[in-house]
Formats: structure tokens, sequence, C-alpha cells
């Protein structure tokens, strides 16, 4: 359905099509089509954002019954665990993935802290990378798709909830 917005009557004109007055010289007042394309790509941020910050799933630690999330909601969190996957690498080849982690450990979105072996730590972080490039990808397929929309409803039809791993 049109509105009165995007659609000029008397001449079937389309403003999202080309936005600029009508070619039937009808004064026209339309909402740009590039505003609604920031507004979603805004929309595709904040989901971008809403996905990092319920961390990472993780498989539960010895002891515990609960499944626990790796946070990565700021570049803080990622440089953490880019920091410890470079430990990790050096101590897997000086022959030292059994041994634990310094205190205090790694910190968990939940803000529990676990002492793990740096073996468990790497395939914990295999997963996380995993899954932080899936939803990486995710969201650049939903920026591309709303780059290439060429009209509003197709723009409204982009479903942000879909493609997260």
């Amino acid at each position: 359905m049109t509105s009165v917005l995007d659609h000029h009557p008397d001449c079937d004109w389309h403003f999202d099509q080309f936005p600029r007055d009508c070619w039937c010289g009808a004064i026209t007042m339309p909402q740009p089509f590039e505003a609604f394309r920031r507004r979603k790509l805004a929309e595709v941020n904040a989901a971008y954002a809403e996905y990092l910050a319920k961390g990472f799933p993780t498989a539960p630690f010895e002891g515990e019954p609960e499944p626990e999330t790796l946070q990565c909601r700021h570049d803080t969190d990622r440089t953490n665990w880019i920091s410890l996957q470079i430990a990790c690498f050096a101590t897997r080849d000086a022959g030292l993935e059994g041994e634990l982690i310094p205190a205090p450990g790694i910190r968990c979105t939940s803000n529990r802290m676990y002492r793990i072996t740096y073996g468990d730590a790497l395939a914990r972080l295999w997963v996380l990378f995993d899954q932080a490039n899936a939803a990486q990808a995710n969201f650049w397929r939903l920026k591309d798709a709303v780059r290439d929309c060429p009209t509003r409803q197709a723009l409204n039809d982009i479903d942000l909830s879909e493609g997260w791993p």
C-alpha cells in the first residue's frame, strides 16, 4: 500500500523510485528515500549491537550445570579474547596447553570467573570466533540488503531477526 508521501495520485509517480518532484509538475514534499534507508541501517546496527550484548554461548564449565556466555559487547571484550587466544597459541606451541590460565581466569557475561586450561580456553575461543564471524557475516548481509533495496516496501520487508547464529 502506498501513501501520499511516496505516491502522487495524478501521475502514478513513485517518489522512492527517483526521489524528486513528479513529472506532471505537481509540487511535492516527499520524504527522501535515503532517510528511510539511513533509518533501516541504524536498525541493523542496533540489532547487531543487541546480538553482541547477549554474549556468545559456551560449553558448561566443569562443576557448573548451566552454560555460560562469553561477553563480546565492546572493543575491550574483543581485545581481551584476542589477547587470550594469542596466549593460548603460545602455550600450545610450547606444549603447555594443560596449564591453567593465571588468576583471575576468564570472566563470562554473568561476571562469574573461571580458571581453565589454555587448551580448554582455545577450544572455547574457536567456537566464539566461529559464532562471531557468522554474526558479522549476517550483519554485513543485512547492511548490503538495505543498501540494495529499491523501494521503501523492500526496506520494510527486511527481517532483522533472521540469520543470526
